[in-house]
C-alpha cells in the first residue's frame, strides 16, 4: 500500500509513448481541485445524476476483481463508489487532482499516484480490469491508439476495458451545446476526438479487444432531475431498453483480452500538457 500521496515522477522502461496531449487552447489547471467529485457529492442537479447513473452502469459491467486501474481518475470519484473486495487504483498525470482523491477518496483498497506523460507505470499483464471514463474523447486519435495499447499491455489475459465516451452518433453535439450554455465548463473546447459506434468497435478491434459491449447510456432520465431525484430514476426504469442503447448520450464499451497480439504503434507525439481527464 501506498504511505503518502505519490507525486509525479518518472517512470523506468518505456514500452512505446502515451501522450497525455489534450484539447489545444483549453486550460485543465482552471477546473478547481474536486471540481467534478464535488458536483457528485451534492446529489441534485442534472449534471450530478449524469454521474451517478453512469457510475452505476460501470459498476453493473464490472466483473469480480483482485486488481483494478482507473485510467484518468480525476479526483477519485468512480473509485470511491466501489465496494467490492477487490483493489482499485487511480492514475492521473493531474497533481492538483491525485492530491484531492489521497485526501477525499484513499482507503485501505482504493490507491491513487500522479503519473507523467509515458507509459503506464506497470508491468505486462497486471490488471483484471482497467477502465477510462469519458477520457477518450479528450485524446488525439493518435493518443487515444496509444491509450488502447497500454490498456492491452497492462491487462492480464481474459481481462476486461470498460470505456465511455459521448455518442457523436447521436445526440452530443447539441448536449455539448447546452451544457456549454448552462455550465461554466464547456465541453465542446475539450472534446477533440468524436466516436460513434463505429470508430469505437474499429479501435476496439484494432488494439485487440473482442467486444463484449457496445451500446448507448443516458436519454432523458438524468435531465429529469430538474423535477425531482428520485422522479430520475424512475425515468431511467421506464425507458426503453433499445431506444437507450441505440442513442443513448453515452457510449459504453466493454472490451476482452483474448491472447497475445502484435502491439499497433504510432509516431511519437509532443511533450504532454494538461490533464488525462
Amino acid at each position: 500500500m501506498l504511505r503518502e500521496w505519490p507525486r509525479g515522477r518518472k517512470w523506468g522502461r518505456s514500452h512505446g509513448h502515451l501522450s497525455a496531449r489534450l484539447a489545444v487552447g483549453f486550460d485543465y489547471d482552471r477546473l478547481p481541485d474536486g471540481y467534478y467529485d464535488k458536483i457528485f457529492r451534492r446529489s441534485s442537479g442534472m449534471q450530478s445524476k449524469w454521474h451517478h447513473l453512469k457510475f452505476a452502469r460501470v459498476r453493473e459491467l464490472l466483473p469480480p476483481f483482485d486488481l483494478h486501474l482507473d485510467v484518468g481518475c480525476g479526483a477519485g470519484t468512480f473509485i470511491s463508489t466501489l465496494r467490492g473486495p477487490g483493489r482499485s487504483i487511480g492514475v492521473d498525470i493531474s497533481d492538483r487532482q491525485i492530491r484531492y482523491a489521497w485526501e477525499h477518496c484513499r482507503s485501505q483498497m482504493h490507491e491513487f499516484q500522479t503519473v507523467d506523460s509515458g507509459p503506464l507505470p506497470f508491468r505486462r499483464n497486471t490488471f483484471d480490469v482497467v477502465t477510462a471514463l469519458e477520457l477518450m474523447e479528450h485524446l488525439t486519435p493518435e493518443d487515444g491508439l496509444r491509450l488502447m495499447n497500454e490498456v492491452h499491455r497492462v491487462l492480464k489475459p481474459q481481462g476486461c476495458f470498460i470505456l465511455s465516451t459521448p455518442n457523436y452518433g447521436a445526440l452530443a453535439f447539441p448536449l455539448e451545446w447546452l451544457v456549454g450554455h448552462l455550465s461554466e465548463v464547456s465541453y465542446a473546447d475539450q472534446h477533440i476526438k468524436q466516436y460513434k459506434k463505429e470508430s469505437l468497435e474499429s479501435l476496439l478491434r484494432r488494439c485487440g479487444f473482442e467486444i463484449e459491449v457496445l451500446e448507448g447510456h443516458l436519454l432523458l432520465a438524468p435531465f429529469m432531475a430538474a423535477v425531482g431525484w428520485k422522479f430520475a430514476d424512475r425515468v431511467a426504469r421506464m425507458e426503453p431498453s433499445s431506444l437507450v442503447k441505440r442513442v443513448g448520450h453515452l457510449l459504453f464499451a466493454k472490451g476482452i483480452k483474448r491472447c497475445p497480439r502484435e502491439v499497433t504503434t504510432a509516431a511519437p507525439a509532443h511533450p504532454a500538457e494538461g490533464r488525462m481527464r
